[in-house]
């Protein structure tokens, strides 16, 4: 049997008051739903407040701060696509948008995922997979900033070149060709890895960290050793832990250090 689509590791499972006084805009057209949902939150002390369709809960979002969103993606007079893709633009990208589905995921997730939606709940859904998910998503910072507290060790350079250059055999061109390869491929496998948790594809992540496992080790990139061997774990056995993006958001930002200091130390030599 799989484990839970949003299953929390131990380390950010629910306590007493992860989830006290935190504001929730409910959207959706479903009485009944709405009914359903907000017994289960009002139990952990969260302040609800709902609107019936999207173009309502834009009014209440432009005068009002949330904390979440959770709505239906299907609904009459502005969907759940709709409503998101206004409220990245004209009011938050920050606010976490949980979208409810009756659909394992969206037919068109790829325009959801543009709109700004940061993750989906299929309906009927338990109450622990409710719980799990909107506590993950509002408290994604407390969680990366566990990990990192968890994991942190003192690494005296972003990067190691010495076991590439001596793979190398004394020979400057090849490194340099190792070098951007990385910066041309290793930002995009991350940018894949990213919509491949949106689509709840964790072979694909799996994958895609073992792809980038053997390239972080010859490139000596320390503080990512474990990372990605979690990722491609957690990836290939299928471990739907929503912390997994926790992770690879580390794994880009660090990247993205190495990247620049890469492109610098090695710039693109001008073809003629």
């Amino acid at each position: 049997m799989k484990p839970s689509q949003y299953q929390l590791n131990e380390t950010v499972r629910l306590s007493a008051n992860m989830l006290a006084d935190k504001k929730i805009l409910l959207v959706g057209d479903d009485r009944m739903n709405r009914l359903v949902t907000a017994n289960i939150l009002k139990k952990y002390d969260v302040i609800i407040m709902e609107a019936v369709n999207g173009q309502e809960a834009i009014d209440i979002l432009k005068f009002t701060v949330v904390d979440l969103v959770l709505m239906d993606v299907e609904m009459t007079i502005m969907d759940g696509m709709e409503l998101t893709g206004i409220l990245r633009k004209n009011i938050s990208t920050a606010i976490p948008v949980i979208g409810l589905t009756v659909n394992e995921f969206p037919e068109d997730n790829g325009k959801c995922m543009d709109a700004g939606i940061n993750a989906y709940l299929s309906k009927p859904f338990k109450e622990k997979a409710l719980l799990d998910i909107v506590t993950f998503w509002l408290n994604k910072n407390q969680v990366a900033e566990s990990f990192t507290s968890s994991k942190q060790i003192a690494f005296n350079q972003l990067y190691n070149l010495s076991d590439l250059v001596e793979l190398s055999g004394g020979n400057d061109s090849f490194v340099e060709k190792m070098v951007h390869m990385f910066i041309a491929q290793t930002p995009l496998q991350i940018t894949q890895m990213e919509e491949s948790f949106l689509r709840n594809d964790y072979q694909a992540i799996g994958g895609l960290a073992h792809s980038i496992k053997p390239v972080i080790d010859n490139l000596g990139i320390l503080s990512l050793k474990h990372v990605i061997r979690e990722i491609e774990k957690k990836g290939k056995q299928e471990i739907k832990d929503p912390q997994i993006i926790v992770l690879i958001s580390h794994v880009k930002n660090t990247i993205s250090l190495v990247v620049a200091d890469l492109k610098k130390k090695f710039p693109e030599r001008r073809k003629n």
